[in-house]
Order: C-alpha cells, then sequence, then structure tokens
C-alpha cells in the first residue's frame, strides 16, 4: 500500500477506533464483569491504555490484541485489585510481545 492510499483513510481513523472500542466493550468476557472489584469502565481503560503503549512504542496492532486477550483470560482466572490493574495491563504487552 502506498502512502497516498494511507493517507485517504485519515479522515475515518477515529471512527474506526471508536468502533473497535465498541466493539471490544460489547464482547467483555462474563467472568470479568462478575468480579466486584473490576468494572466495565476500568477494563475499558485498560484497553485504552494498551493501545496507546503500543501505539507510543511501535508496535503491531496484532500485540496489543493478544495483551487484551491475556487480560481477560487472567482476570477471568484470578481477582485482581484495582491498583494492581495497570501492572498486569504492562505485564500483559510484555508477554505479548514475545509471540
Amino acid at each position: 500500500m502506498n502512502t497516498q492510499r494511507v493517507f485517504e483513510f485519515t479522515p475515518y481513523l477515529n471512527s474506526i477506533l471508536a468502533h473497535a472500542l465498541d466493539r471490544e466493550t460489547a464482547h467483555t468476557p462474563k467472568e470479568i464483569s462478575d468480579k466486584e472489584n473490576i468494572s466495565e469502565n476500568s477494563r475499558t481503560r485498560m484497553v485504552s491504555w494498551i493501545f496507546d503503549l503500543s501505539s507510543r512504542f511501535g508496535f503491531k496492532e496484532e500485540t496489543a490484541y493478544c495483551a487484551v486477550n491475556i487480560v481477560d483470560k487472567t482476570l477471568g482466572l484470578k481477582r485482581i485489585l484495582l491498583d494492581r490493574l495497570p501492572l498486569l495491563g504492562v505485564t500483559a504487552l510484555f508477554m505479548a510481545t514475545k509471540y
């Protein structure tokens, strides 16, 4: 894909990202929503933060999706305190970069 074609999508970028975030939020695993200490809003902020970090460090988009998957699986298995959520997020992103 040449540079000219990439810039054709720029006006739609915010819309595309908002749609992707809405879809991600809509598919929050049931196990996570059952946890009393992690709300959907906390998870949504975590996902946004993971994508922001991934972008800042120049990782591929697939890396961020893998990190979110790791976070979801961990939250489904373990009770994580809210103040430890950023630690889980950065650890998941680190693990995702190894795939």
